[in-house]
């Protein structure tokens, strides 16, 4: 027995069953838009009756952010392009906006030419809400898998990292290397702020931080020194960084130790600017330090004066004690020159047996200005001239002191060094174990109330 096939009729009733119970909604609408047809799906999907909606514009549907997607979808179909299962939105009667899959098809007259499109709109609100959930439910799970990935990281790097909060820096969590550098328990830094922790001595220098963080995006390399629980300090070289967590923004800080590296710095530092053997400025510290006296003069109309002292028989101490027993003496006499002249003026040693004496801040009365070099010149040349105790043996080593004046940029730096120095030659000349001045004219003003000075107390 074979089955027959549906009669014409039949499929017209067939089409019209399925069109009508279909859960999508499907319609027919003009090349213009207006909707020619309204199956029941379309009245479940959106609320409006057929009644309702056929002859009205389609674009009633539609978002006001999508008022022109339905003529530029139909121009695309009369185009050619298929329009299948195009993901957008819609507005139900009720005023809630759905999400949609739209389907266009062409409708044909017996002659093949489109007089209007065919339109199957699924509902996949639900859809989307499900797959939202479930893509939601996974960025959880790799949040947890990041966050414990990170957690990981965080405590196990051998880098020092700390977390704090923007606002004022309170600390959030730090790792086992941050307590371990700086020698302190957990419990005595998390919870705290900056202020309370001390880490920037001024909050103004954490405030300009944090805006240059905000404006970066990070920062690099900033030097901080922090106290270690054992009273040392370490140098820490700070690089920062914003990150997202569960509680907000926060900062994110690894800290690199830089001590060593500062220290060796300054170390090559000092080696370049200080003599050796005694520790004073040596001839390069010396030509800058003048050369800011001299500016400092220019500023404040005062004096400043370079003394050059040179040991007068020094040498016969290296020819019969050696130089260890030259050396201790060199030690001994710096020691005594730095402790006789005032905090702001500076001693140092050009080399050999010679030393130098930088004074500032003199009279602006270049007669006064002399008598006060010379009372100190004096007074070093006396303290120089005390015994020593060399080897376990008793030594006398005088000095010859010349002093070159200056006021403001009047003479340039080696100018000023050779006057003193021929300045100290005169004195050597004059017998040793004496005081001179450069200008023979100050030398003489000096002598004058020196004569002058020792015949009232002659007369008393």
């Amino acid at each position: 027995m074979t089955e027959e096939s549906p009669s014409g009729s039949a499929w017209s009733a067939l089409a019209v069953a399925i069109l009508e119970n279909s859960a999508d909604a499907i319609l027919a609408v003009t090349l213009g838009g207006a909707i020619l047809s309204w199956n029941r799906g379309a009245e479940q999907i959106f609320g409006y009756t057929a009644a309702e909606m056929i002859g009205r514009p389609g674009t009633e549907l539609f978002p006001q952010s999508r008022a022109n997607e339905d003529a530029d979808l139909i121009a695309r179909l009369l185009s050619g392009e298929p329009i299948t299962h195009f993901e957008s939105q819609r507005i139900r009667k009720d005023g809630a906006i759905i999400d949609v899959s739209v389907t266009l098809s062409p409708v044909r007259d017996e002659t093949g030419r489109i007089v209007a499109v065919s339109k199957i709109i699924r509902d996949i609100t639900e859809r989307l809400r499900l797959l939202e959930q479930v893509a939601t439910q996974r960025r959880l799970l790799e949040r947890q898998r990041s966050n414990e990935r990170f957690s990981t990281l965080f405590r196990f790097s051998p880098v020092p990292i700390v977390m704090t909060s923007i606002d004022e820096g309170r600390v959030l969590e730090v790792n086992d290397a941050f307590l371990r550098q700086l020698g302190i328990a957990r419990e005595q830094v998390v919870g705290r702020t900056s202020v309370e922790l001390r880490i920037y001595g001024d909050t103004a220098v954490r405030r300009a931080l944090v805006e240059r963080l905000l404006r970066d995006g990070h920062i690099r390399d900033h030097e901080l020194v922090l106290p270690r629980s054992s009273g040392s300090a370490l140098t820490l070289s700070l690089s920062s960084d914003l990150i997202e967590t569960d509680e907000g923004t926060c900062i994110l800080s690894t800290l690199v130790d830089v001590t060593e590296r500062r220290q060796a710095e300054a170390h090559v530092h000092h080696l370049a600017h200080y003599d050796a053997l005694t520790d004073l400025p040596n001839r390069r510290l010396l030509h800058d330090r003048i050369g800011q006296a001299q500016a400092a003069s220019s500023r404040d109309d005062s004096h400043g004066a370079v003394l050059f002292l040179d040991l007068d028989n020094f040498k016969s101490l290296n020819d019969t004690k050696g130089h260890l027993a030259g050396d201790q003496l060199l030690i001994e006499a710096a020691q005594r020159i730095r402790s006789n002249v005032r905090t702001g003026d500076t001693v140092g040693r050009l080399g050999g047996d010679e030393f130098l004496v930088l004074l500032e801040g003199l009279s602006p009365v270049q007669a006064d200005a002399a008598e006060q070099a010379a009372a100190v010149g004096e007074k070093l040349r006396r303290i120089l001239a005390m015994s020593y105790e060399v080897g376990g043996s008793q030594f006398t080593c005088t000095a010859s002191v010349g002093v070159a004046l200056f006021r403001g940029q009047s003479a340039e730096l080696e100018t000023l060094l050779r006057h003193a120095d021929v300045a100290m030659y005169r004195a050597k000349s004059a017998g040793r174990n004496a005081l001179r001045f450069f200008d023979p004219t100050t030398q003489k003003v000096l002598d004058e109330r020196a004569a002058l000075t020792h015949y009232s107390v002659a007369q008393q």
